[in-house]
């Protein structure tokens, strides 16, 4: 396979395409990219499109064009002429064929994290987060500190039941359309994502 100029990660929400790409960005030396942080770190600051992301993010809802595009293409922008990884981004076909506007020449790669919406579930009501350093664990013994820095261990708004199935709809609804763009163009691989992570890791770099 010719080497990719840009690597782009798609998959259900908990499916690990976060976790893989930033292993694989290490690892190939590309720059991650990911909107989700990008997202978290406007809602960090309080500004009012902060609190309005904020408040879409945590009823399961994608927040819209508007808020999102220009932010990320301006940092984007700065990224133009890298290799890069992007997690999150593209989640509708507008803005696939954004993306297509500020890389016009670069070589694509899709990896589709394939993982069924059962597993996605449970994925997502057992899913923990580290509110000091962010690491993300599955818990399994209702653990409540961070093992890495021994921060507290929360459940994200956006993983808790009553919006579980919203997001698991949203990505039925606007992400699923973008593999199949990339699919009609043969740029993608698809990618079991039902194992455990390494496996899913190693998938990845034969696919490379």
């Amino acid at each position: 396979m010719e080497k990719p100029e840009v690597v782009i990660l798609l998959g259900g929400p908990a499916s690990g395409k976060g976790t893989q790409a930033k292993v694989l960005a290490k690892r190939i030396g590309y720059t991650y990219f990911g909107t989700g942080d990008l997202m978290r770190a406007e809602v960090e600051k309080g500004s009012d499109l902060g609190n309005t992301m904020a408040d879409l993010m945590n009823r399961g809802e994608l927040v819209p064009d508007k808020l999102t595009i220009p932010i990320v293409i301006n940092k984007l922008k700065e990224l133009s002429g890298t290799n890069i990884v992007l997690d999150g981004f593209p989640r509708n076909l507008d803005q696939a064929e954004i993306l297509q506007d500020v890389f016009p020449s670069e070589k694509f790669l899709v990896l589709n994290i394939d993982v069924s919406a059962d597993e996605l579930l449970k994925r997502m009501s057992s899913r923990r987060i580290c509110e000091k350093c962010g690491n993300i664990i599955t818990a399994k013994n209702d653990e409540t500190v961070c093992e890495k820095c021994g921060g507290n261990l929360i459940q994200r708004e956006d993983d808790k039941p009553e919006v579980l199935a919203k997001r698991i709809q949203s990505y039925e609804d606007q992400t699923k359309p973008i593999i199949a763009y990339y699919r009609e163009k043969g740029l993608v691989r698809d990618i079991d994502g039902q194992p455990p992570i390494p496996d899913v890791t190693e998938e990845i770099n034969k696919v490379l």
